[in-house]
């Protein structure tokens, strides 16, 4: 979980898969006999699937941090922009 804002509660929670052959089930693959190449090209189509939603999902999270940055440059700008005007009067 990140603080995101300047704010409580403005945060944002990350969850990252683990993405290793283990986990994936493509460490015990084997094509040793037409059955077995048969399910590790099951067992990999379906480690890509795992991988490219995990990256989709990075993906989003990326957008949504830079979209956070570019409004909280906008309000570090903003709020400059108020102390100047309150110290020159």
């Amino acid at each position: 979980t990140f603080q995101v804002g300047a704010n409580e509660g403005d945060e944002m929670t990350i969850y990252i898969d683990e993405m290793n052959a283990n986990y994936l089930g493509v460490a015990s693959s084997s094509v040793a006999t037409q059955s077995a190449a048969s399910a590790s090209i099951n067992a990999v189509d379906d480690a890509i699937n795992q991988v490219s939603s995990q990256r989709a999902y990075l993906g989003a999270i990326q957008n949504r941090l830079d979209h956070k940055i570019a409004n909280l440059d906008t309000s570090s700008e903003n709020l400059t922009s108020a102390e100047s005007q309150i110290r020159d009067v």
